[in-house]
C-alpha cells in the first residue's frame, strides 16, 4: 500500500500538466463553436507555444529545490537501476517523457522541415535540463535528454503520416454493365467534384475511353452560407449537419481549410471535354450559378442540364438524358418519363428515388450526394446529407436502375471510413 502511495505521489505532478492540456482543448472548442472560425495551422503552433510554456513550468519549478548541483551523464541507467534496486516507477518516468514530447513534435514539424523541428525540440529539451540544473530543481539528465528525443521522433513521424493520408487520392473505379446485347455506349459517371484540383481522374478517363462523360451536379461551388441555413431547410436532419461542420471546423483548426478553387473545376471540365463529350447536371451547391459559369460551358461544348433532357446519338443509338435538378420541377419529370426509348436520368439526390413513383420508368437513374454515407461500418453509411443517421441509399445499385456513387472527393476534413472516393463507368 505504501509502494502504491508512493507512485501515486510520483505521478500526481505529471496529472496536472495532462489536465491543462485537456482544459486547452476545451477552451478551443468551445471558441470554435461559439465564432465558427477557420483558424488553420497557426491555431495548432499557439497551442503548442502554450504547452511547451506549460511543461517548462511544471517540470521546473514545481521541483523540490536542491542545495547542490546535480547530475546523470549515464545514458540509459534508469533502465538499469530500475530491474536492480528495482524501482519500476522509472520505467514509468521513461514513458512520460517520451509522451510528454511527442506533442512537441508534432506541433514543431507543421510550421517547420523535420530537421528544424528535431533541432528545435532538442534545443527546449536542453533548455528545461540546464534550467533544472542551475536552479538546483532537479538532475541534468542524459537519460531525460534521449527519451524526449525519441517522443520528438514519433511526434514528427505522426505529423508526417497525418500529412500523406490528407494527400492521399485513393479511389474505386466500380463497373456495371446494362448492355442488351448491341454495341456497348460506354459512359463514366462523376459527381461531388466540389472545386477540389482532381486531374488525377483525367488519366482514368483516358484509360477507359469512354464514349461520354455524365457529370451528375456538385461540379462547382455555387451557394452561400449553407453553414447558417435555417434550421427548418434540414427536414429533421438540422443538428446531424450542425454537428458535422462542428467536428469539420475543429479540424479545420488543425490542419487548415481545404485547397478549393472554381479554377479547379474549370481546368478539369476543359481537359475531360477533350477525351470524350460532357453532359453536367445541376446539384444543390450549384444553386446560384453564375452567367460567366453558362458561359464557360457554352464555349466548351459542356450540355448543363436543368429539368431539361436531350438526345445524344452514340454509335447509331439514340438515347435520351435528363437532368434533375436540387428544385424539382415535376411538371417536366413527369413529362420526360414518359417520353419513348431509352432513357437515363441525372438526379443528384438519391433520397429523392422512393419519393418519386414515375422513376421507375427509367432505364437508368444516376445520383451522388450522399458521399457513400461518410462512414461505413458492414456496407451501411454513417450519415448522409437528405437522409440523416442510417441513410438507406449511398452507395451502389438500388431497384435494379438506380446507381448511386460514393462521389469524387472528400468535402469534409472528417476523414472516410471504408468508404473510398469512387468514379463509375457504366456499359449499356
Amino acid at each position: 500500500m505504501i509502494e502504491l502511495e508512493y507512485y501515486i505521489y510520483l505521478l500526481s505532478s505529471y496529472i496536472t500538466l495532462p489536465f491543462i492540456g485537456a482544459m486547452t482543448a476545451i477552451t478551443i472548442v468551445l471558441t470554435l463553436l461559439l465564432l465558427r472560425t477557420k483558424i488553420e495551422k497557426k491555431g495548432l503552433l499557439l497551442v503548442g507555444i502554450l504547452y511547451c510554456l506549460a511543461l517548462f513550468y511544471f517540470s521546473t519549478f514545481t521541483r523540490a529545490s536542491y542545495q547542490e548541483y546535480l547530475i546523470r551523464p549515464i545514458p540509459f541507467w534508469s533502465y538499469y537501476a530500475a530491474f536492480t534496486i528495482p524501482d519500476w516507477y522509472l520505467l514509468i518516468q521513461n514513458g512520460l517523457n517520451i509522451l510528454l514530447f511527442f506533442p512537441i513534435g508534432f506541433f514543431l514539424s507543421i510550421s517547420f522541415s523535420k530537421k528544424k523541428a528535431f533541432k528545435l525540440g532538442i534545443l527546449y529539451c536542453l533548455l528545461i535540463e540546464i534550467s533544472q540544473f542551475i536552479l538546483q530543481r532537479g538532475y541534468f539528465d542524459v537519460d531525460d535528454i534521449l527519451h524526449n528525443g525519441i517522443g520528438l521522433v514519433l511526434g514528427i513521424l505522426c505529423w508526417e503520416w497525418v500529412k500523406k493520408l490528407l494527400k492521399q487520392e485513393k479511389y474505386v473505379l466500380t463497373r456495371y454493365d446494362f448492355n442488351r446485347g448491341e454495341e456497348p455506349i460506354k459512359i463514366f459517371m462523376m459527381s461531388d467534384l466540389h472545386e477540389f484540383k482532381v486531374d488525377h481522374y483525367l488519366k482514368e478517363i483516358e484509360k477507359q475511353k469512354p464514349d461520354l462523360i455524365l457529370l451528375v451536379g456538385d461540379v462547382l461551388e455555387r451557394r452561400e452560407g449553407h453553414k447558417h441555413q435555417k434550421k427548418s431547410e434540414y427536414k429533421g436532419n438540422w443538428f446531424f449537419y450542425r454537428l458535422a461542420w462542428f467536428i469539420d471546423d475543429v479540424l479545420e483548426f488543425f490542419f487548415g481549410t481545404q485547397d478549393r478553387k472554381s479554377e479547379y473545376s474549370f481546368q478539369f471540365l476543359e481537359q475531360a471535354r477533350k477525351l470524350a463529350p460532357i453532359i453536367y447536371s445541376r446539384g444543390n451547391h450549384e444553386r446560384d450559378m453564375l452567367e460567366s459559369d453558362f458561359a464557360f460551358l457554352r464555349e466548351k461544348d459542356i450540355l448543363f442540364l436543368d429539368n431539361q433532357d436531350t438526345i445524344v446519338e452514340i454509335k447509331g443509338r439514340k438515347i435520351r438524358i435528363g437532368g434533375l435538378s436540387t428544385n424539382i420541377d415535376s411538371l417536366w419529370l413527369e413529362s420526360y418519363s414518359k417520353k419513348p426509348g431509352y432513357k437515363i436520368l441525372m438526379m443528384h439526390h438519391p433520397e429523392y428515388y422512393e419519393e418519386l413513383p414515375c422513376l421507375q420508368s427509367f432505364d437508368l437513374v444516376l445520383s451522388g450526394h450522399a458521399h457513400g454515407g461518410q462512414i461505413r461500418i458492414a456496407d451501411q453509411g454513417l450519415f448522409s446529407p437528405g437522409q440523416g443517421l442510417l441513410p438507406k441509399i449511398t452507395k451502389g445499385l438500388y431497384f435494379g436502375n438506380h446507381v448511386v456513387s460514393t462521389g469524387c472527393t472528400n468535402t469534409s476534413l472528417i476523414p472516410r471510413i471504408g468508404n473510398p472516393k469512387e468514379v463509375v463507368y457504366i456499359e449499356i
